[in-house]
């Protein structure tokens, strides 16, 4: 017979509870949010003034973001990510051709797929994208999108001068 060890398990549910009675510590049932004195105020941010940069997972958060918000962001700054859509709701996308790099991209059906999202009104208008500034610097060859080009366009270099 297996026996089982509690200690994991009242750890996690005490754990579970203090997180619980901390989140309840947090707020008044009384108050709505809008009325909360201790909320930020609103800042006056100007669409086209945003920028987005991340690396790895966070780089391809960072192009999903300018391309989906184009109308918002005004340029994204990439280190080791890839195209938007890349994994197109496909786990086996994600973890092999976009992580791995274990087969290729088909740049130009995810360039189709976005015109598409973005004429079926799914993300903004592509033509936002054209005058943004893209950098982008993959693991083996760094790539330079250049401003006024298309986000799909890229140009390889090795010295990304």
């Amino acid at each position: 017979m297996q026996t089982l060890s509690l200690g994991p398990v009242v750890r996690t549910a005490a754990m579970s509870l203090f997180g619980a009675l901390a989140l309840a510590a947090c707020g008044n049932d009384a108050t709505s949010a809008g009325e909360r004195s201790d909320r930020l105020a609103t800042l006056p941010i100007a669409a086209g003034s945003v920028t987005t940069s991340g690396i790895s997972a966070g780089g391809y958060m960072a192009v999903q973001f300018h391309v989906a918000h184009s109308s918002l962001v005004s340029g994204v700054g990439v280190v080791a990510a890839g195209p938007y859509y890349c994994a197109e709701n496909s786990l086996r996308h994600a973890l092999g051709r976009c992580m791995k790099g274990d087969e290729p991209i088909a740049v130009d059906e995810l360039a189709g797929l976005t015109s598409e999202f973005a004429l079926a009104g799914r993300i903004d208008p592509i033509a936002n994208l054209a005058n943004d500034r893209v950098w982008i610097h993959g693991a083996a060859v760094p790539i330079r999108w250049w401003q006024n080009r298309s986000w799909m366009h890229c140009r390889r270099t090795t010295n990304c001068s």
